[in-house]
């Protein structure tokens, strides 16, 4: 009898550890959107969706805007994810940044108060390099290397956006892969010159679009891919009504190609008239006419060791090729030599 009441309370204790073992604590996850509350002067929404070392980001992109002494404090602010940081400009320069999430350390960093301000205390921390401020919303915690920031956050704060804003917000949300280990949104018209504005096109990235919104699916590998969101009367606009080709255009570039560059259309007297409208272009007719690029369906530029080069892709090159003097054949492939560089 006594065994088997052993036996019984042994029973239930198992059965008693092992629901224990299956309940997890849920992470704290932010309600917020990254579009939500966005502090004044952001350039850059970067959305981390992972639980990535971010001491250890090896992103060329995100080491451009946030330096090892801010990497390294953000680190220990041990944000749950997804959690957002903002890259905060003014007269196209990048001057700090905001990050927003819930913090597991907010209160293990933050133990002085440095001021209040609208009702909420402004906490900062202090490392060998420079000061760190914080405030909490809620459950929300904002950290930045500017205190003004901060303040910035508390006087708009819950500020409505407008139903267009919004709109094209949540469009721009809709395109990212919350799966990637992190996004970044290009916000502001007015950018210092880096990586995603600047190109073998060199064309300035406000008459491109309103937004840009990137996803690097795997951190490692830093391979961003994305899309350019734009008003009809933006440069963009040129590409209404136009689809891209396909193209094996990886093939003709040298394998120690610096950057490269490229525009595709599926009708190209529509790009034409898109192009020459926009930009009031007048062609040198001279040397030039509209007949000789009909079956043009995409241009690259790229760069190698500072040598340039275009690679033009035709649906039929023989209209082309005819005007080109035929200069000799090199690996089986026949060379023409182009008597007219202003083409």
């Amino acid at each position: 009898m006594n065994r088997r009441i052993y036996l019984l309370m042994g029973l239930i204790f198992m059965l008693f550890f092992s629901c224990n073992q299956g309940k997890k604590s849920e992470r704290p996850s932010i309600k917020e959107s990254w579009y939500e509350n966005i502090p004044q002067k952001t350039g850059y929404a970067f959305i981390i969706n992972k639980s990535l070392d971010i001491k250890k980001f090896p992103s060329t992109i995100f080491n451009y805007y946030i330096n090892k002494g801010d990497k390294d404090f953000l680190s220990k602010i041990s944000f749950f994810s997804p959690y957002y940081v903002y890259i905060i400009q003014k007269d196209d320069k990048l001057k700090s940044f905001v990050g927003k999430g819930i913090s597991s350390d907010f209160d293990k960093v933050f133990n002085e108060v440095d001021g209040i301000y609208n009702g909420v205390n402004i906490y900062k921390a202090s490392t060998k390099s420079k000061e760190y401020y914080g405030i909490k919303q809620g459950e929300v915690s904002y950290v930045s290397d500017s205190r003004i920031n901060l303040e910035n956050v508390l006087r708009t704060n819950d500020k409505m956006l407008t139903p267009e804003e919004k709109n094209s917000f949540i469009e721009t949300d809709r395109l990212l892969d919350h799966n990637a280990d992190y996004n970044v949104v290009q916000l502001s018209k007015d950018l210092k010159t880096d990586v995603f504005n600047s190109s073998a096109f060199r064309i300035i990235s406000k008459k491109i679009a309103d937004y840009e919104a990137f996803d690097v699916v795997d951190l490692s590998k830093e391979i961003y891919t994305g899309i350019a969101l734009s008003q009809e009367e933006k440069m963009m606009g040129i590409f209404k009504d136009i689809s891209g080709v396909d193209h094996e255009i990886y093939k003709f570039l040298p394998e120690g190609f610096t950057e490269a560059s490229r525009f595709s259309f599926d009708d190209f007297t529509g790009f034409y008239a898109g192009f020459t409208s926009y930009f009031n272009y007048k062609p040198l007719i001279k040397y030039t006419t509209k007949s000789l690029f009909h079956t043009l369906q995409s241009f690259t530029f790229f760069e190698e060791n500072f040598n340039k080069a275009i690679i033009l892709q035709f649906d039929d090159a023989t209209d082309f090729i005819k005007t080109n003097p035929y200069a000799g054949v090199y690996n089986k492939y026949d060379i023409y030599e182009i008597k007219k560089p202003e083409l």
